[in-house]
């Protein structure tokens, strides 16, 4: 059973490099309006579905949809339903061309059955009510490895690699479980890196371990208090293990995009949001959590809230972003073992409103089996830690496998070679190490 829900997991993953690339690839929008042929009247709240899963979004009350694609696509695979209807469509994209999709949804005449209706938004609420009981609710550790790099106008480049431990410091919080995690760097090796102006990131570590929505319900994606102004879908991939759920929100997500103290009220409009939920059915605890983020381009930033500083050089505008949180079973509780995180974001210089930098960040984090036990020397170091980026930990050869271990949002091979276009990458963790 639960290796039928690791096969769907790794379904979603596969689904992260496509999302990638239309992040770092030209862009067109495929924009169309769906019409109920028979009456001639705009298709609400269909639920449509771009090639196999890569991709869902819902028609508004006018019918509206779009779908932000790599440039050259000729044509698009559309799975559009209804609650009386089914259609699959192919889509032929003409450049800056509404689109006109026109379906038949004739009303069902059905014998009389007994149904028992799955509500999705009760699914997931009363996953989120189960978290104290699924997950650890006591302070736990947990060995992790850890990866930032980034792609600067086309160029990976800033590599940071650790070796760390996680103090998961668990309380109840609201009726669910908060963490305040620590951070002990055992060993860190970096790549030579490009200097980026003014200030826009904080602490990278600790901004990614927020990403969790279990343990940072109210800044994340599960946050109750915002349910109701989500959708919810079964998705045809639900089976006996697991709920399959799928959702959207509109003109609002949990996405900060590198910005501390991120607080997604004050960015209302900025984005869309649309995700996929993965709930066992016997504990509903949540199995995975997938959330995709993409900006409004009409979204104007209020009250100039997107300068950088200090020097106000630059302000930033947010483009996509992609979330993959996943857990394991230990000890009768779930615990964090997975986080891929990756956004990007466009800087423009504030007199001329030219473009000077396009960012893409990706985090990955993998950790292993939680553990109670802490070495007095590793519970030194969560005293002296104060961000990655002024990290004490030295780099030992000894500790770390070369060549470099296996990316997991982007192919590796690409990044490998802007990585090493100057000199080889061991050279530049030598050379980089703290003495």
């Amino acid at each position: 059973m639960y290796a039928q829900q690791l096969n769907i997991i790794r379904y979603f993953g596969t689904l992260i490099f496509l999302f990638v690339v239309f992040s770092l690839d030209a862009q067109s929008t495929y924009k169309a309006v769906i019409i109920e042929k028979e009456t001639n009247t705009p298709l609400a709240d269909a639920f449509i579905v771009l090639n196999n899963n890569a991709d869902f979004t819902t028609s508004d009350s006018s019918g509206y949809f779009h779908f932000v694609i790599p440039e050259h696509t000729k044509e698009l695979n559309l799975q559009i339903s209804t609650l009386t209807c089914r259609h699959s469509i192919t889509a032929t994209l003409y450049k800056n061309v509404m689109d006109t999709i026109q379906i038949i949804c004739a009303p069902l005449c059905l014998n009389e059955v007994t149904i028992t209706y799955n509500d999705p938004k009760k699914i997931v609420l009363n996953a989120v009510k189960n978290i104290p009981q699924n997950y650890f609710d006591t302070s736990f550790a947990v060995k992790a490895f850890y990866r930032h790099y980034q792609n600067i106008n086309g160029n990976y480049t800033n590599l940071t690699e650790a070796q760390s431990t996680i103090l998961f410091r668990i309380s109840k919080k609201r009726k669910t479980l908060a963490a305040d995690e620590a951070i002990a760097i055992q060993s860190i090796r970096r790549s030579d890196t490009y200097n980026l102006p003014d200030e826009f990131y904080g602490d990278d570590y600790k901004d990614m371990l927020y990403q969790n929505p279990v343990y940072h319900l109210f800044t994340g994606s599960l946050n109750p208090e915002k349910v109701e102004d989500m959708q919810f879908y079964m998705s045809p991939l639900s089976n006996d293990s697991v709920w399959v759920i799928y959702y959207t929100v509109k003109n609002y997500s949990s996405e900060n995009h590198g910005i501390s103290e991120f607080n997604p009220n004050d960015f209302y409009g900025e984005a869309d949001e649309t995700g996929t939920y993965i709930i066992d059915k016997n504990t509903l605890a949540f199995l995975s959590i997938e959330r995709k983020t993409l900006r409004n381009k009409k979204y104007d930033y209020p009250k100039y809230n997107n300068f950088l500083y200090p020097d106000l050089n630059y302000t930033g505008e947010f483009i996509d972003g992609y979330l993959l949180v996943t857990y394991e079973h230990e000890n009768g509780k779930y615990y964090p073992k997975q986080i891929l995180h990756s956004y990007t974001n466009e800087f423009f210089a504030s007199i001329t409103y030219e473009r000077a930098y396009r960012i893409s960040d990706f985090f990955e984090w993998f950790a292993v089996k939680p553990t109670n036990t802490i070495s007095k020397e590793t519970e030194q170091k969560f005293y002296d830690y104060r961000s990655i980026h002024e990290s004490s930990a030295k780099y030992y050869p000894e500790q770390w496998i070369l060549p470099i271990a296996e990316f997991h949002l982007i192919q590796g091979s690409e990044i490998l070679i802007h990585l090493e276009k100057e000199r080889f990458l061991e050279l530049q963790f030598h050379d980089n190490a703290k003495k």
